[in-house]
């Protein structure tokens, strides 16, 4: 081991020996104190209590936060949309503004959205077996009946 990779931590053992620690050696036992600490303060939890978004105790928490009374409605429609990138024209999927409309609301309030789907059936199966192929490294074909296997 060089000199270089030597860090300047002396430690006595009591004997009257000092011992020069590498850096592998006191990051070790650095790792090796963390792991020991962790351990020790896991075994004071107890076990986690989970709680479900439909019991009572969320139902009680709500009522308890109140909120302003105001609702605001908003309806997303999700569409193919053509988006110009400095010049260049991609087809993408929207909610009508890119990427998506502004919605504001003030800490309290409700939002009631409805969603309506526009998006072509043909489009998302394109998407995904493109998607598919690249994630294999091939090209993605018009329609999966006009790729030919070799």
């Amino acid at each position: 081991m060089s000199p270089a990779s030597r860090l300047p931590i002396r430690h006595d053992a009591g004997l009257g020996m000092e011992r020069l620690w590498s850096r592998r050696a006191f990051l070790g036992l650095g790792l090796g104190v963390g792991a020991a600490a962790t351990l020790a303060l896991a075994g004071c939890t107890s076990s986690a209590a989970w709680v479900n978004p439909d019991s009572a105790a969320v139902r009680d928490r709500e009522r308890q936060r109140g909120g302003t009374g105001k609702t605001t409605a908003v309806t997303l429609t999700a569409a193919s949309a053509s988006l110009d990138l400095a010049g260049t024209t991609a087809q993408t999927f929207a909610y009508g503004a890119v990427p998506a409309p502004i919605i504001r609301l003030s800490a309290g309030d409700t939002l009631k959205a409805t969603i309506r789907n526009q998006l072509p059936r043909r489009d998302l199966r394109a998407l995904a077996r493109a998607r598919a192929a690249q994630r294999h490294g091939r090209r993605a074909t018009a329609h999966p009946a006009t790729h030919r296997r070799r």
